[in-house]
């Protein structure tokens, strides 16, 4: 199944890879997935995109912290706490979405 929003993609939208993780990422848990980050969009409507995605409750999402994560080092989160910074302005070319909360199955890490 294909999400509406890469179906329709917009001729400046891009498509990150995303994934959950627990408080660093190379504690991965769930399934990773693509995720379209719209040209001109304030982060507080792609936060909405997102809990909508992956079918989270608004309680649960909360606890959520969104991450740009730089393929290359792993090391470090850069953590989004601003609603109205536009993700399409940072230019990302080589960096993943990730998406840090708690493996409720307990399997975080197994990958």
């Amino acid at each position: 199944e294909i999400p509406q929003d890469e179906i329709e993609l917009g001729a400046n939208d891009k498509i990150i890879q995303a994934f959950h993780f627990t408080k660093e990422p190379l504690r991965a848990h769930g399934i990773p997935f693509k995720f379209v980050l719209k040209t001109g969009e304030p982060f507080s409507v792609t936060k909405s995109r997102l809990q909508l995605r992956i079918g989270m409750n608004e309680k649960d999402f909360i606890k959520v912290k969104v991450a740009i994560i730089h393929v290359a080092s792993y090391a470090k989160p850069q953590y989004i706490e601003d609603n109205n910074i536009i993700l399409s302005d940072y230019g990302l070319t080589n960096e993943l979405l990730g998406l840090d909360h708690v493996d409720k199955t307990g399997r975080a890490g197994r990958v």
